[in-house]
């Protein structure tokens, strides 16, 4: 597993800030004073989304470390030193591989009833090129589309050809998933 990037800790606050603010500036100046709710919706949202990621690794490092106090002086360490990471800072320690790593799974599939296609939810957090590698591992076929509507949902669209190129265990979930909606 590797850490979310700072580019990526970026990427996901300008969609949610997006999502909560359409007609917001596209890109806030810090010298506008007009902008400054606009800027300070952002980093609120960027602290949000970097502390739901610091948390997420650290439960996979800790996961029986619960809610911490300050008696817990060494995880607090931890937990900082991951967050610093993300945030584009050096850290003390490599969080690269938690015990028991997993490999990323899907973990349910269903359907989107008011945008079509289908709502994959991953085990962990991922991209949109590491969720077309799951889905497709030999490649999307451009019949396909996908969309990351969070660090581990993807809004899937497919058609018969592009659920044929899927690893078999894969279609089946999807074929169930569009049958037990079907009336």
């Amino acid at each position: 597993m590797t850490l979310p990037t700072r580019e990526q800790l970026y990427a996901e606050t300008d969609r949610k800030y997006f999502l909560q603010y359409p007609d917001g500036p596209r890109v806030i100046d810090p010298e506008d004073a007009s902008h400054d709710p606009y800027e300070a919706a952002w980093l609120q949202i960027r602290d949000e989304v970097l502390y739901y990621w610091t948390d997420d690794v650290f439960k996979k490092f800790f996961p029986t470390a619960g809610q911490l106090d300050a008696g817990d002086a060494v995880l607090i360490e931890y937990w900082n030193d991951i967050k610093e990471q993300i945030s584009g800072r050096p850290g003390r320690w490599s969080w690269d591989t938690p015990p028991d790593a997993k490999p990323l799974t899907i973990e349910e599939v269903t359907p989107h009833e008011q945008k079509g296609g289908f709502l994959v939810r991953f085990s962990d957090f991922l991209d949109e090129n590491q969720a077309k590698a799951i889905l497709w591992p030999n490649g999307m076929p451009s019949s396909a589309r996908i969309e990351m509507t969070a660090s581990i949902l993807a809004l899937v669209h497919l058609d018969i050809e592009a659920l044929s190129h899927m690893p078999h265990e894969i279609a089946v979930m999807f074929t169930q998933a569009s049958i037990l909606t079907a009336d």
